[in-house]
């Protein structure tokens, strides 16, 4: 009786692991946006071997340096990471000890400001890291052409400009200018760009702002920054709305 029960109880455990195994995750729909979030993406780039090997399913810097994913869109990749952090080098920074532990993390990408001098140099230093460069507090097209030459894949300024646009269209690089009324998003879209920063956020009710706009302006991708910190931040609306 007893090698039966154990019997009985082995298969029931070999029934729910193939089970689990075969739909690891319940299919609520309440999780599903999580489901496709953090699933990890292995199936892009094989070279990174069993999802196991990586600590979270978003884009690392591993996943960028994937000979698969050579000539993918920057955008793609923040929308698929949904996180920028954003460095400004004062001087005696370990941009590489930086590098590496924003892998570890699984975050692949980083925005690297222009707000000093050292910002140019932080990107020659990192260009061949692996990570997903952006140059940010871009103001004009000067500082622009340097930050492409540096490395930046990708440009952020805190307004909109328009000679800055032409420039990065001219190069087909993505530009994120910033953004905060009606308005300048209406504006924003006459010269074809669909991916803008909402700046500042945290101080203008950026929850509540990105959620209207979702509405309005569904064709729209929001990159919220400004006063953005674990403490204080909400929700920023449906993931359609925002990177």
């Amino acid at each position: 009786l007893r090698t039966l029960c154990a019997l009985g109880l082995l298969a029931g455990v070999l029934a729910a692991a193939a089970a689990a195994q075969a739909d690891p995750l319940p299919r609520d729909p309440r999780i599903e946006e999580w489901i496709r979030f953090w699933t990890p993406k292995v199936e892009r780039c094989p070279e990174l071997g069993p999802p196991r090997e990586r600590r979270r399913g978003v884009w690392s810097a591993r996943v960028a340096r994937c000979p698969t994913m050579e000539g993918m869109d920057p955008l793609a990749v923040l929308a698929e990471s949904r996180l920028l952090p954003l460095l400004t080098v004062r001087g005696g920074e370990d941009l590489l000890g930086l590098a590496r532990v924003l892998e570890e993390e699984g975050v692949g990408a980083l925005e690297i400001t222009l707000r000093t001098e050292k910002g140019l140099e932080a990107l020659k230093a990192l260009r061949k890291s692996g990570l997903l460069l952006g140059a940010g507090t871009v103001r004009s097209p000067k500082e622009a052409e340097a930050a492409l030459e540096a490395g930046a894949a990708f440009l952020v300024s805190p307004g909109l400009l328009e000679e800055v646009a032409a420039l990065a269209q001219a190069r087909g690089v993505p530009y994120l200018p910033g953004v905060l009324t009606p308005t300048e998003v209406e504006r924003a879209l006459a010269l074809g760009l669909s991916a803008l920063k909402f700046f500042p956020a945290e101080p203008f009710q950026g929850a509540r702002v990105l959620k209207a706009y979702a509405e309005v302006f569904p064709e729209v991708r929001f990159l919220p920054t400004g006063g953005i910190s674990p403490w204080g931040r909400t929700p920023t609306g449906p993931a359609s709305a925002t990177t």
